[in-house]
């Protein structure tokens, strides 16, 4: 029997020690085998071949990770996130195809575990991936279209192939984050140009979504479904619109923020309904609510975390010593301005010291504010 396509590459990608491209080989070549007596050894190996997903993730191709963001399952704050009943549905239809797809592929039955989600910006598009992602206990990889873009014609799909070759190799959750980007509706005739780039981007995707395997988990967002493919959107099992929240899911979602991160002595009740009133999605609240804890934390811990007046002069900041006649001289260091200082006895140093400090460490150090008042020439 002849070896297969990723057969060979297995041998070569061994023979030029290249660990990385001979994983994703023998990831494809589990994937070719669908029969039945092999299902348990193909499950064994391939949790093996994916091993820690840090790893795998700190060890991207080079040509594909200026536009794929990995991260952990293990990184995601699941205490901190809120998720309503209507997203809790989709996920739950998710998670479920994810579990029955080597089953399926058994049976040869092709289902593609797409989803798209739509919305306005800001609804939590890609924390509900990066939630998938941590529910399934997979890595969670996200495409910047804006870095994936290539000047030259056809760079751009061939970016798009580079990263679906390497996260079709192994189970994991892939998002495709703002696809109206490249994915827009094409028009009957063709177009030229940069139109013409974006249609063959467009087919590029499409053609990628018809070989998916099944243990890949893919999410499309976007928050312009207006423009988004028809033919795309016919590949996406689901689609499912993110809804701005309602007065009572932010005060939820604001509520367990708080408890998980331990800052509920912050937060009181008025402050919640302000923000869940003035709001309407995670990404316009979130900033003003860390903002907030932020404040009345330091407010608690000014006294500990500001040093007093003497202390931040006499150790921040670039001294300068001003002579009474010639420009001023920078030093580094309290150190430098000392000696510097000492050095000529007409000169005196800004930035400095009160006048107790000012007595003990050397003739000349002179206080900023007093400089102002009395002038230069003190003595």
């Amino acid at each position: 029997m002849a070896l297969t396509n990723n057969n060979l590459e297995i041998i070569k990608a061994i023979a030029k020690n290249d660990i990385h491209r001979a994983r994703m080989a023998a990831m494809a070549s589990l994937a070719e085998d669908t029969s039945k007596k092999n299902a348990d050894m193909i499950k064994y190996y391939r949790k093996l071949l994916v091993g820690n997903a840090s790893i795998l993730m700190s060890n991207l191709p080079s040509d594909i990770q200026t536009f794929l963001v990995g991260s952990s399952p293990g990184g995601f704050k699941a205490d901190r996130y809120y998720v309503r009943e209507s997203e809790s549905a989709i996920v739950d239809d998710i998670i479920k195809m994810k579990y029955v797809a080597d089953e399926m592929s058994l049976r040869d039955i092709p289902y593609k575990n797409t989803t798209l989600l739509y919305g306005e910006s800001g609804t939590g598009k890609t924390e509900l991936g990066k939630y998938i992602a941590y529910k399934l206990n997979l890595p969670f990889f996200y495409i910047s279209f804006s870095s994936m873009i290539d000047s030259y014609m056809g760079g751009t799909a061939k970016n798009i192939h580079k990263v679906f070759e390497f996260c079709n190799t192994i189970p994991c959750v892939l998002m495709l984050d703002e696809v109206d980007c490249v994915a827009t509706k094409r028009s009957s005739g063709g177009s030229k140009g940069a139109d013409g780039e974006l249609e063959r981007t467009t087919i590029s995707i499409m053609q990628e979504l018809d070989k998916l395997p099944n243990h890949v988990v893919l999410i499309a967002a976007t928050n312009r479904l207006d423009i988004v493919d028809d033919a795309l959107m016919r590949r996406l099992s689901i689609k499912h619109e993110i809804k701005n929240m309602t007065t009572v899911e932010l005060n939820a979602m604001i509520r367990q923020y708080i408890k998980a991160t331990d800052t509920e002595k912050y937060i009181d009740k008025n402050v919640i309904a302000e923000l869940a009133t003035t709001y309407h999605n995670p990404g316009q609240i979130m900033p003003e609510l860390i903002k907030f804890i932020g404040k009345a934390i330091f407010e608690e811990k000014k006294d500990e975390i500001i040093p007093d007046n003497n202390d931040t002069n006499a150790n921040t900041g670039v001294w300068e010593v001003t002579y009474t006649w010639k420009s001023n001289v920078a030093a580094e260091t309290e150190e430098d301005a000392i000696a510097i200082a000492r050095h000529d006895r007409n000169s005196y140093m800004t930035k400095g010291f009160t006048e107790e400090y000012s007595a003990k460490k050397a003739d000349f150090l002179y206080p900023i504010d007093e400089k102002k008042q009395n002038g230069p020439n003190r003595w």
